[in-house]
């Protein structure tokens, strides 16, 4: 019987297959309800002024609380390794 890879590795291929949609944000918006998150991602630009202005929301997703909190952590993790390397990652403000 062949070995199977680790589950990590196969949601890596999957998360990276061809017909994934990729898409850029600088802007989120996040809503909960008893039930689920609903994450909404969009892109906002900056006025010759300097003012922020706020673009369009172009991809929403819906998340349990499970799912979120376990996302949670792994983006932790990548910002922990990312501010070892680079210093922090400063908030300027949010959404």
């Amino acid at each position: 019987m062949p070995e199977e890879k680790p589950l990590s590795d196969q949601y890596l291929e999957l998360a990276y297959a061809d017909d994934i949609e990729e898409k850029y944000a600088n802007l989120y918006h996040v809503y909960g309800s008893q039930y689920e998150l609903r994450l909404a991602f969009g892109n906002s630009k900056v006025s010759p002024g300097g003012e922020q202005v706020v673009g369009h929301f172009h991809t929403a997703i819906y998340l349990d609380y499970k799912l979120a909190k376990d996302m949670v952590a792994a983006l932790q993790t990548l910002i922990t390794s990312y501010e070892d390397l680079y210093g922090p990652a400063e908030v300027k403000n949010s959404s």
